[in-house]
């Protein structure tokens, strides 16, 4: 069963950013997902790796472009997206993409966050590179 989960991470001086969610140097998230062991929605590894993304934040005002591969909820493109990002979310497992599309849906920030099925390794891959 899919559970909502809030996310906060703290952004360094000089990180500020501006955008719904995002206040004195803190980013709010709230996102869809799977409830996995433990009681998170996102793997352990994914909160690490945002928040060294969140001290990284000036670096994504400038609208990067953002390709998260494995996305499971879309915590680190999402992220990225309320940074400035322009962030696609992906996995290849077709059971992830709905809640991938409603946590894009969802979204409010600086940037963009969409979501698509993609298989690692397929010709799919290279297209979505190619764009």
């Amino acid at each position: 069963e899919h559970v909502e989960r809030r996310f906060t991470f703290e952004v360094p001086p000089g990180g500020e950013v501006g955008g719904e969610g995002v206040e004195l140097g803190r980013v709010e998230l709230s996102l869809l997902g799977w409830e996995k062991v433990g009681g998170d929605i996102v793997w352990r590894g994914a909160r690490l790796l945002a928040g060294e993304l969140a001290r990284s934040a000036a670096a994504l005002r400038e609208g990067p472009r953002v390709l998260e591969l494995g996305a499971g909820s879309g915590l680190l493109g999402a992220l990225a997206a309320s940074f400035g990002a322009h962030a696609v979310v992906t996995d290849g497992d077709d059971a992830e993409v709905p809640t991938l599309e409603a946590n894009a849906a969802r979204f409010r920030g600086q940037g963009t966050l969409a979501a698509s099925l993609l298989e690692w390794g397929a010709d799919a891959a290279a297209d979505a590179a190619a764009d």
